[in-house]
């Protein structure tokens, strides 16, 4: 966690709904923005004039916006461009495959927990073949319907050891029996956490039906039906509900 734009709504917001936009153009850009079921937005184009204006038109539909810092013109693949970002951009995160930009990152304060497995399929379907493999290993032709394993236990030691929780999505397509695992063992480390004091909130649609799905709900502190209300709510804005009770 940090302070600042680059935090980790990004994990909830994933969470609330898998599919994750990754766009080469404004006009990807702004078909994206039109989608309500997208919610984070990978930005893979522009450069330092006009990636300000890129992500502002992200978070200005609401979305989560997450620069592919290798990818933007001008931006050298040094620490630098890790704070260019956060100061001149509203970014909530990037994206790098450099090891050193990634170390700066963290040093500013964004704790990067992301899959290193995932749980893959042929096809979109409860039936299709299954295997595991490393999340920058997936083959053409094959999705990741889950995380896998070592990304269950990562999520769940650091679940374990939190003392806050907002839990805003599955892991995968839990809707699919054959890939509810990683979704259920989050679940329950945030049930155990909870046992152990933490206070953990639950929110959005999907979320709410996927600890019902798993018997969870009564394990957690509070259940939410709200999602992207919910995140809002505590980026400090007034929901128009509120609004117009206090006119």
């Amino acid at each position: 966690m940090r302070d600042g734009k680059m935090d980790q709504i990004f994990y909830d917001a994933v969470g609330s709904n898998p599919i994750i936009a990754a766009v080469k153009s404004m006009e990807d850009i702004e078909k994206c923005c039109a989608i309500e079921e997208i919610q984070v937005i990978f930005i893979l184009f522009g450069d330092v004039c006009s990636i300000d204006r890129i992500v502002k038109r992200v978070k200005d539909a609401g979305k989560v916006a997450m620069v592919h810092v290798d990818l933007i013109s001008g931006l050298s693949p040094k620490e630098i461009s890790v704070e260019y970002l956060e100061e001149h951009t509203e970014a909530d995160g990037i994206i790098s495959t450099k090891p050193s930009l990634i170390k700066k990152a963290k040093e500013k304060g964004v704790n990067l927990i992301l899959a290193v497995d995932a749980k893959i399929a042929d096809a979109f379907s409860n039936d299709a073949n299954t295997k595991f493999c490393p999340v920058d290993e997936i083959p053409d032709g094959w999705e990741g319907l889950d995380i896998g394993p070592k990304t269950e236990e990562i999520f769940a030691n650091v679940i374990k050891e939190s003392k806050t929780i907002l839990w805003n999505g599955p892991t995968g397509v839990f809707e699919f029996d054959n890939f509810t695992h990683g979704s259920r063992a989050v679940g329950e480390a945030i049930v155990e956490a909870t046992k152990n004091g933490a206070f953990s909130l639950v929110g959005g649609g999907d979320s709410v039906a996927c600890v019902n799905k798993f018997g969870l709900a009564s394990g957690v502190s509070y259940v939410s039906t709200g999602g992207g209300a919910l995140l809002e709510a505590i980026e400090g804005k007034v929901l128009p509900g509120i609004a117009a009770i206090q006119e």
